[in-house]
């Protein structure tokens, strides 16, 4: 129903189908507004992070190139021999290439001492098998 202008009740011509078809295509539409603000909402945001990714990549970029002029400042300088930075060097320590060096060592004697110990041990069970027979069990042991 609405009201006319002088306050009178008057019922709308038009039948309940054409009502409820114009109240669902309201509904319809509120929710595209709510759609649409929401997907706005989103864009903002998106736009706002980009910016704010974009002036952090300038930055990094700032930051990189910088090291990199000093990297190259430093090798330079470093290449031509003058200053006390020319004696310094990259790479493993002095003493722990002894350390290394000695411990190599004691695995290579622990090699040749096994490599003999093992060739003693084959011409035990050698001397025992050559003049014929199977060798004896505890033998066949202790070479295992």
């Amino acid at each position: 129903m609405s009201v006319d202008k002088e306050g009178k009740g008057e019922r709308v011509p038009g039948s309940p189908e054409l009502l409820e078809r114009l109240q669902k295509e309201n509904r319809l539409l509120k929710g595209r507004l709510r759609s649409s603000g929401t997907i706005s909402t989103f864009y903002h945001e998106a736009r706002q992070e980009v910016g704010q990714l974009g002036r952090q990549l300038a930055l990094q970029g700032g930051l990189v190139r910088q090291l990199q002029a000093r990297l190259a400042a430093y090798e330079g300088s470093s290449a031509g021999g003058a200053g006390p930075e020319a004696a310094l060097s990259f790479g493993p320590s002095g003493s722990l290439v002894d350390c290394l060096l000695q411990e190599l060592g004691k695995v290579k004697q622990e090699l040749a001492d096994s490599a003999a110990a093992w060739q003693l041990q084959k011409e035990k069970l050698e001397k025992v098998t050559a003049p014929g027979g199977p060798p004896p069990p505890n033998l066949l042991q202790g070479a295992m």
